[in-house]
C-alpha cells in the first residue's frame, strides 16, 4: 500500500472536482479527499460538475487538476461529462468511478484517453493508489513545464547573447581587416619614399666620396636602416595583435639564419669594438624544421638588444639541443636590469626606463614582438639579469627535425683535415676559447695566445701546422710565419674594422668572426682538400654582365624611386622604360612588346600593378613580372603571386636581392 505521506507530498498543493450522485458516497470520500488536496469542489450530477469546471476556468484562469467522476448519473452521466471535459481540455486527468464493469463504457472511456478507472465501492488501498499516480503524473509534468520554460527563456538569452557576440565578432573581424589594410598602406607609404632614402644612399656609394663625405652617406643609411626596423616591429605589433601571424613549418639551414644574423650586426658591434660569440654545440642538427624568418627575427632581436646596451666586453649566442627541444641563449656584458625592470620587460611599449629609451633608442616594442613569435612557434622565454652585471636571455623552441635528416651538424672531416697542430692568436679570450672548442671537432691539438709575443714566451721555437692569428695583429716586429712548419697554413681572424683595409701580407685562407662550425669546416676544406670548393660567390653585378642591353619596363609613380631603380639598372648595361602607373604599362606593352622584364609596383594611379598584371596575362603576354612594393605582408606577396607576377621585391630595395632577382628571370 503507498503511504499517505507519499500521496500528500504531490496531492497538498492540487485541486480536484468530485461529482457523484449518491450523497452517501459523496460526503464519504469528500473526507478522504480533504485529506490530500487543497481544495475539493463537488457537484451531484454531470450538469452541476460541467458548470463547476466551467466557472473555475472562468474565475481562475486554470483547470482542476483532477476530475473523479461517476459513470451512472441524472441528467449527464460521467462518459458525456467526460466528453465535454476533454473538448474543453484534452491533457485534462480524469478518474472514473462505477459500480459497473460495462466492457462498452470501458472501451469508451479508454477512447476518450481516460486511463484511470476504479470500481465501487472504493477500498482506500486502491483510492491511495490511483490518486499517487494521477498526482505524482501532474507534479512531474508541472515540474517538467517549469523548467522547460526556463530553459526555453535561457535559450531565449543565450541566442540573444550569441548574436550580441556574432555582431561583435563581425565588427572586431571588420575592424581586423580595417587595422591590417591601415597598416599595410602606411608600410607601403613609408617604405617607399625609404626605398629612394636608402636606394640613393647606394648609388652614392658607387661614387668617388671623400673619407668625410663616406661617413656621412653610412650614418644616413644607418639611420635609415633603424628607420625600417622601427616600421617593421609596427608592422609585426599588429599583425600579432590581430591574430594573422603565421607560422611556417618549413626545413631550413640554421646556419643561414646565424649568417643572417651576423651581417646584420657587423656593423653595429665594429662600430662600438665588442665581440660576437656564436657557440654552437656539435650536436645541433644542421637542418631544422620551422620558421626560419621568424627565428631570424627572434635572434636579430635579441642580439641587437644586447649590442644595443652593451658598451664594452661581447655578446653570445650559445645553441644546444636534447632530444625534444632546441635551446639558445644571448648574453651580453652590458649594463643589466634591476629586479623591477625584469618584472616589466615583456610588456608592451617597454623600456626599462625613458632615459634608456632616449639614450639609445627604439620603440619598446622589440621584446614583446620577440616574446609573442617564441610562444607562437611553441616557445617559452626567461630573463636572467642584475645591474650592472648583464644580461642572459634564454628561449626555447621544441626541436623538429626533416625526416631521414642527420642529426650531426656537418658531415665528418677527411682525415686530411684532422689532427693538426694548431695555434690561435686572439686577444679576446672567449672568442679564442670557442674557437679551440670547434677546432676539436677535428681532433686538433691547440695552444692559445693572446698576442704574437705571448706566443713566443709559450711555444718557443714549436712550430705548428695551422695559425689563426688576429688581422690587426699582423705587421708587427714578430712575424706569426716563424711559427708555421714549412708546409703550414696561415690564417687572419677577421672583425668587422678589418673588412676594409686587410692587411698586405701572404696568408692562406681567412676567417670572419663570429665563427661557426660551418665556416671553419669550410674553410679547412679549402685548405687540404685536394678538390676546392668553388670560390665565394662572385659580386651579384658580375652575373648581368651578359644581360647588357636587355630591355627592362619599370612601372612606378614614385619620381625618386624611378631613379633608383633605374640608375641600379643602368649600373649593369641594362636599358630601362619608365612609366608612371599599369594603364601606361599596358599601353605601351600593346604598341612595343618587346621586353625582357617588366618591374611593377603594386599600388599605382589609374591602374594598380595587380590589375596591369591580371590583364596583361589575359592578352597572353608572358614576360616576367616582379613586383615591387612597400607593403612586403604575406597578403600582399600572395596577391601578386595568384595575379600572375614570378617575383617580389620588397621596399627598400636591397641591391644584392636585386641584382640576384635581375639575374633569375632575366635568364628565364
Amino acid at each position: 500500500m503507498i503511504a499517505l505521506e507519499k500521496v500528500v507530498h504531490y496531492s497538498s498543493d492540487l485541486t480536484i472536482l468530485y461529482v457523484e450522485d449518491d450523497p452517501n458516497i459523496l460526503a464519504r470520500n469528500e473526507e478522504v479527499l480533504q485529506l490530500f488536496f487543497k481544495r475539493v469542489d463537488l457537484a451531484v450530477d454531470g450538469i452541476e460538475g460541467l458548470s463547476k469546471y466551467k466557472q473555475m476556468r472562468a474565475s481562475s484562469g486554470s483547470d482542476y487538476d483532477v476530475v473523479m467522476t461517476d459513470i451512472l448519473m441524472p441528467k449527464m452521466d460521467g462518459i458525456d461529462l467526460c466528453r465535454e471535459i476533454r473538448l474543453l481540455n484534452p491533457d485534462q486527468s480524469i478518474v472514473v468511478l462505477s459500480a459497473h464493469s460495462d466492457a462498452g463504457s470501458l472501451f469508451e472511456l479508454i477512447n476518450m484517453g481516460v486511463q484511470h478507472y476504479l470500481l465501487k465501492p472504493l477500498a482506500i488501498e486502491q483510492l491511495t493508489e490511483t490518486l499517487y499516480r494521477v498526482c505524482k503524473s501532474i507534479v512531474d509534468a508541472q515540474t517538467l513545464s517549469i523548467k522547460t520554460e526556463e530553459i526555453s527563456r535561457l535559450n531565449m538569452q543565450l541566442e540573444q547573447k550569441v548574436q550580441a557576440l556574432n555582431a561583435a565578432f563581425h565588427e572586431l573581424e571588420a575592424m581586423t581587416r580595417f587595422k591590417e589594410l591601415f597598416f599595410a598602406s602606411v608600410t607601403h607609404d613609408l617604405r617607399t619614399p625609404m626605398n629612394g632614402i636608402l636606394g640613393m644612399c647606394d648609388l652614392l656609394f658607387q661614387t668617388e666620396l671623400t673619407p668625410l663625405q663616406q661617413e656621412w652617406v653610412e650614418k644616413l643609411k644607418y639611420s635609415g636602416n633603424h628607420m625600417m626596423q622601427l616600421m617593421n616591429d609596427i608592422l609585426d605589433f599588429s599583425k600579432i595583435e590581430a591574430g594573422s601571424m603565421e607560422i611556417e613549418r618549413i626545413a631550413f639551414e640554421l646556419e643561414g639564419v646565424l649568417e643572417y644574423a651576423s651581417d646584420n650586426l657587423m656593423m653595429q658591434v665594429s662600430k662600438k669594438n665588442l665581440e660576437l660569440i656564436f657557440d654552437i654545440e656539435p650536436e645541433v642538427p644542421s637542418l631544422l624544421l620551422g620558421d626560419p624568418l621568424r627565428l631570424s627575427q627572434v635572434l636579430l632581436n635579441l642580439l641587437s638588444n644586447a649590442v644595443k646596451f652593451t658598451d664594452r666586453g661581447y655578446i653570445s649566442l650559445h645553441v644546444s639541443c636534447d632530444k625534444e627541444w632546441i635551446y639558445f641563449e644571448v648574453q651580453d656584458t652590458g649594463i643589466g636590469m634591476n629586479a623591477q625592470q625584469r618584472a616589466e620587460l615583456f610588456k608592451d611599449y617597454h623600456q626599462a626606463s625613458r632615459s634608456i629609451g632616449r639614450q639609445y633608442g627604439g620603440t619598446g616594442l622589440g621584446l614583446n614582438i620577440a616574446n609573442r613569435l617564441i610562444a607562437l612557434m611553441g616557445g617559452s622565454i626567461e630573463v636572467e639579469s642584475e645591474a650592472g652585471s648583464g644580461t642572459s636571455v634564454r628561449f626555447m623552441l621544441p626541436l623538429l627535425i626533416p625526416e631521414e635528416s642527420e642529426r650531426r651538424f656537418y658531415r665528418v672531416p677527411s682525415r686530411r683535415t684532422m689532427d693538426k697542430k694548431v695555434l690561435i692568436i686572439d686577444t679576446h679570450v672567449k672568442s679564442a676559447q670557442v674557437l679551440e672548442k670547434k677546432l676539436h671537432y677535428f681532433r686538433a691539438e691547440t695552444l692559445y695566445a693572446g698576442t704574437l709575443e705571448e706566443a713566443l714566451r709559450l711555444g718557443g721555437t714549436q712550430r705548428y701546422d695551422l695559425i689563426f692569428v688576429q688581422a690587426s695583429q699582423m705587421g708587427g716586429v714578430i712575424s706569426p710565419a716563424q711559427f708555421l712548419h714549412k708546409d703550414g697554413k696561415l690564417v687572419l681572424i677577421i672583425e668587422a674594422a678589418d673588412l676594409i683595409h686587410l692587411p698586405h701580407y701572404r696568408y692562406d685562407g681567412k676567417i670572419q668572426k663570429p665563427v661557426t662550425i660551418g665556416t671553419l669546416y669550410k674553410l679547412m676544406a679549402q685548405l687540404y682538400e685536394r678538390e676546392q670548393k668553388k670560390p665565394l660567390r662572385q659580386d651579384e653585378r658580375g652575373k648581368l654582365h651578359q644581360y647588357v642591353g636587355a630591355k627592362v619596363l619599370l612601372a612606378e609613380d614614385n619620381v625618386i624611386n624611378q631613379r633608383v631603380v633605374t640608375s641600379f639598372l643602368k649600373a649593369v648595361g641594362i636599358e630601362a622604360t619608365v612609366v608612371p602607373d599599369g594603364q601606361a604599362a599596358l599601353d605601351l606593352i600593346e604598341r612595343d612588346g618587346g621586353f625582357d622584364l617588366i618591374l611593377m609596383d603594386i599600388y599605382m594611379p589609374i591602374l594598380d600593378g595587380f590589375s596591369a598584371t591580371r590583364r596583361l596575362r589575359e592578352r597572353g603576354v608572358s614576360t616576367p613580372i616582379v613586383a615591387l612594393s612597400g607593403d612586403s605582408t604575406e597578403t600582399a606577396r600572395k596577391a601578386a603571386q595568384e595575379c600572375g607576377m614570378q617575383g617580389f621585391l620588397p621596399k627598400p630595395i636591397p641591391v644584392t636581392l636585386f641584382y640576384d632577382t635581375l639575374a633569375l628571370h632575366l635568364r628565364a
